[in-house]
């Protein structure tokens, strides 16, 4: 069943960060994988890992979603070809320019291989996706949860948060790639 132009933008969205991040480690070496510029800092690995964990997060937080529209009704989305895309605008521009600790819930785990990092993400994209589905055509506006940043989100800012922060590191990825000691 196709979605709505309001969830359709979202997934497109992204999607294309997605794509940005996948495309930052495309045929990196385990050294450039691995590189930490210090003791303090996250390898490649280390950032896809946190990545899979906060889209895991993300993936679980629509399945809390999807119950909770089950449990209450839930009234049609008022405006199903409207955009929410700038919902964040504000936010965005304050967390760009800050820096974050993660959680430690999502801090990366030395252990994690990058080809399970990558699967993490495809799983945890796909189970969004699908709650994704469930949901639209519902009124989100109100369905709520708090961010440990950005405070109480929306479910389309959920969704829309999601890709930036994967966006955000992709950018992380590309600044690491240009630093002079990563490996050649």
């Amino acid at each position: 069943m196709p979605l709505s132009n309001k969830f359709q933008e979202l997934v497109d969205r992204i999607s294309r960060q997605r794509e940005k991040l996948l495309a930052s480690v495309s045929g990196l070496s385990e050294a450039q994988l691995n590189y930490k510029q210090d003791d303090n800092s996250w390898s490649v690995n280390d950032v896809l890992n946190h990545v899979s964990l906060v889209d895991e997060a993300n993936a679980k937080l629509t399945s809390i979603m999807l119950k909770k529209v089950r449990a209450e009704t839930q009234p049609p989305d008022p405006s199903p070809d409207g955009s929410e895309l700038h919902s964040l605008d504000e936010i965005f521009k304050v967390m760009s320019v800050s820096k974050f600790q993660a959680p430690e819930f999502v801090a990366p785990h030395a252990h994690s291989s990058v080809e399970a990092s990558l699967n993490r993400l495809k799983e945890s994209r796909e189970r969004m996706l699908s709650n994704l589905e469930q949901l639209d055509g519902l009124d989100l506006r109100e369905l709520t949860h708090p961010h440990p940043f950005a405070g109480p989100l929306n479910t389309y800012q959920w969704v829309l948060i999601a890709g930036a922060h994967e966006h955000r590191h992709a950018e992380q990825i590309e600044r690491m790639k240009s630093q002079p000691g990563f490996p050649k």
